[in-house]
């Protein structure tokens, strides 16, 4: 029994440090294409990030977008329709495990 609770609180152990570890060794500047192509489908309108990008799981999954800037699709000039220098998105764990973004 002991044996099995040691094995238990060392594998949770273990998932907890990944889940702090692992995102502040990722690179996810390098992802900026994926995440400009994703809302952009999401939202139909051209997404761009010029700044850096920040993800982290614990204690609270967020994301953090910087110098951020949505086009205004009707629009002529040059101006967009959204900018930010900063977004940062915290999302609720219970709705991530339902599939959904909240």
């Amino acid at each position: 029994m002991n044996n099995v609770l040691l094995t238990l609180g060392a594998l949770l152990v273990g998932i907890l440090s990944a889940l702090v570890a692992v995102p502040m060794v990722v690179d996810w500047n390098s992802y900026r294409g994926v995440f400009e192509e994703e809302a952009s489908r999401i939202l139909n309108r051209d997404v761009r990030l010029g700044g850096a990008v920040a993800v982290r799981f614990l204690p609270v999954p967020y994301v953090r977008f910087e110098k951020l800037r949505i086009a205004d699709i009707a629009s002529t000039g040059g101006d967009p329709l959204f900018r930010a220098e900063s977004l940062t998105m915290r999302l609720s764990i219970g709705a991530l495990l339902r599939g959904t973004l909240e």
